[in-house]
Protein backbone atom coordinates (compact mmCIF):
# COMPACT_ATOMS: atom_id res chain seq x y z
CA UNK A 1 0.00 0.00 0.00
CA UNK A 2 1.12 3.62 -0.48
CA UNK A 3 1.77 5.54 2.19
CA UNK A 4 -0.18 8.42 2.16
CA UNK A 5 -2.51 8.67 4.08
CA UNK A 6 -5.03 9.94 1.69
CA UNK A 7 -4.29 7.31 -0.95
CA UNK A 8 -4.32 4.65 1.55
CA UNK A 9 -7.83 5.29 2.51
CA UNK A 10 -9.13 6.22 -1.11
CA UNK A 11 -7.55 2.62 -2.09
CA UNK A 12 -9.02 0.56 1.19
CA UNK A 13 -12.55 2.35 -0.08
CA UNK A 14 -11.93 1.26 -3.70
CA UNK A 15 -11.28 -2.20 -2.62
CA UNK A 16 -15.38 -1.86 -1.19
CA UNK A 17 -18.61 -3.01 -2.65
CA UNK A 18 -20.62 0.28 -2.61
CA UNK A 19 -22.82 -0.88 -0.28
CA UNK A 20 -20.26 -1.68 2.51
CA UNK A 21 -18.83 1.52 1.90
CA UNK A 22 -22.07 3.39 2.56
CA UNK A 23 -22.67 1.50 5.48
CA UNK A 24 -19.56 1.78 6.94
CA UNK A 25 -19.68 5.54 6.86
CA UNK A 26 -23.16 5.32 8.07
CA UNK A 27 -24.54 6.93 4.56
CA UNK A 28 -27.03 4.14 4.06
CA UNK A 29 -30.60 4.25 3.57
CA UNK A 30 -31.93 0.78 3.63
CA UNK A 31 -35.35 1.29 2.27
CA UNK A 32 -34.33 2.15 -0.78
CA UNK A 33 -32.00 -0.84 -2.02
CA UNK A 34 -30.59 -0.86 -5.74
CA UNK A 35 -30.34 -3.97 -7.96
CA UNK A 36 -26.28 -4.19 -7.36
CA UNK A 37 -27.30 -3.37 -3.73
CA UNK A 38 -28.63 -6.45 -3.44
CA UNK A 39 -26.19 -8.53 -5.41
CA UNK A 40 -23.40 -6.92 -3.20
CA UNK A 41 -24.90 -8.28 -0.44
CA UNK A 42 -25.07 -11.94 -1.43
CA UNK A 43 -21.43 -12.21 -2.30
CA UNK A 44 -20.32 -10.26 0.57
CA UNK A 45 -18.85 -11.83 3.96
CA UNK A 46 -20.90 -9.86 6.86
CA UNK A 47 -19.15 -11.09 9.44
CA UNK A 48 -15.85 -8.74 8.60
CA UNK A 49 -18.11 -5.93 8.70
CA UNK A 50 -17.06 -4.90 12.20
CA UNK A 51 -13.14 -5.23 10.89
CA UNK A 52 -13.36 -3.46 7.98
CA UNK A 53 -15.32 -0.74 10.24
CA UNK A 54 -12.14 -0.41 12.83
CA UNK A 55 -9.76 -0.40 10.30
CA UNK A 56 -11.39 2.33 8.01
CA UNK A 57 -11.78 4.27 11.55
CA UNK A 58 -7.81 3.83 11.36
CA UNK A 59 -7.50 5.82 8.35
CA UNK A 60 -9.91 7.81 8.82
CA UNK A 61 -8.46 9.54 12.01
CA UNK A 62 -5.72 10.65 9.92
CA UNK A 63 -8.33 13.10 7.98
CA UNK A 64 -9.85 15.44 10.74
CA UNK A 65 -12.53 16.65 8.20
CA UNK A 66 -13.85 13.54 7.59
CA UNK A 67 -13.10 12.22 10.64
CA UNK A 68 -15.71 14.93 12.30
CA UNK A 69 -18.53 14.19 9.70
CA UNK A 70 -18.12 10.36 10.71
CA UNK A 71 -18.26 10.88 14.18
CA UNK A 72 -21.26 12.96 13.58
CA UNK A 73 -22.80 10.61 11.01
CA UNK A 74 -22.33 8.02 13.94
CA UNK A 75 -23.91 10.05 16.57
CA UNK A 76 -26.68 10.28 14.34
CA UNK A 77 -27.36 6.76 13.77
CA UNK A 78 -26.85 5.74 17.04
CA UNK A 79 -29.99 8.10 18.16
CA UNK A 80 -32.43 6.07 16.24
CA UNK A 81 -31.42 3.06 18.27
CA UNK A 82 -31.37 4.98 21.23
CA UNK A 83 -34.53 6.14 23.00
CA UNK A 84 -34.02 9.72 24.35
CA UNK A 85 -33.95 10.08 28.42
CA UNK A 86 -37.22 10.86 29.84
CA UNK A 87 -36.84 14.26 31.77
CA UNK A 88 -36.87 14.44 35.53
CA UNK A 89 -39.54 16.04 37.81
CA UNK A 90 -40.19 19.35 36.95
CA UNK A 91 -37.94 22.08 38.97
CA UNK A 92 -40.05 24.12 41.72
CA UNK A 93 -37.94 27.47 41.78
CA UNK A 94 -41.78 29.10 41.76
CA UNK A 95 -43.02 27.61 44.54
CA UNK A 96 -39.59 27.83 46.60
CA UNK A 97 -39.43 31.75 45.59
CA UNK A 98 -42.68 32.29 46.98
CA UNK A 99 -42.50 30.09 49.75
CA UNK A 100 -39.19 32.07 50.44
CA UNK A 101 -41.09 35.59 50.21
CA UNK A 102 -43.65 34.00 52.74
CA UNK A 103 -41.08 32.61 55.66
CA UNK A 104 -39.80 35.89 55.23
CA UNK A 105 -42.72 37.50 56.11
CA UNK A 106 -42.49 35.19 59.38
CA UNK A 107 -45.05 33.15 58.41
CA UNK A 108 -44.45 28.92 59.44
CA UNK A 109 -43.94 26.10 57.33
CA UNK A 110 -47.73 24.94 57.99
CA UNK A 111 -49.01 28.62 57.37
CA UNK A 112 -47.17 28.60 54.11
CA UNK A 113 -48.33 25.23 52.79
CA UNK A 114 -52.19 26.52 53.60
CA UNK A 115 -51.59 29.57 51.68
CA UNK A 116 -49.70 28.05 48.65
CA UNK A 117 -52.36 25.03 48.90
CA UNK A 118 -55.28 28.34 48.50
CA UNK A 119 -53.25 29.95 45.34
CA UNK A 120 -52.44 26.62 43.44
CA UNK A 121 -55.45 24.04 44.62
CA UNK A 122 -55.36 21.65 47.21
CA UNK A 123 -52.53 19.33 47.78
CA UNK A 124 -50.00 21.32 46.24
CA UNK A 125 -47.58 20.85 49.23
CA UNK A 126 -47.08 20.31 52.96
CA UNK A 127 -45.22 21.63 55.69
CA UNK A 128 -42.82 19.05 55.75
CA UNK A 129 -42.26 19.69 51.88
CA UNK A 130 -42.24 23.09 52.33
CA UNK A 131 -39.48 22.74 54.64
CA UNK A 132 -37.26 20.42 52.47
CA UNK A 133 -37.79 23.20 49.52
CA UNK A 134 -36.83 25.55 51.29
CA UNK A 135 -33.49 24.15 53.12
CA UNK A 136 -32.40 22.07 49.57
CA UNK A 137 -32.55 25.85 48.51
CA UNK A 138 -30.13 27.98 51.36
CA UNK A 139 -27.12 29.40 50.23
CA UNK A 140 -24.51 27.41 51.28
CA UNK A 141 -21.93 28.62 53.74
CA UNK A 142 -18.30 28.94 53.12
CA UNK A 143 -16.00 25.81 54.41
CA UNK A 144 -14.51 26.72 57.97
CA UNK A 145 -11.17 26.76 58.50
CA UNK A 146 -9.39 23.65 59.67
Amino acid sequence: MNSNPKNELEEFLAGLPAIVRKIINFDYDFSHSSAEDREACGTFDWGSLSDLRRHYERLLVQHPAEWRQYRKAFAKSMRLFVPPARPGRPRKDDLASKARHLQKAGMSYAQIAARLNNEHGKGTTTREAIRKLLSSRKPSSPPEKT
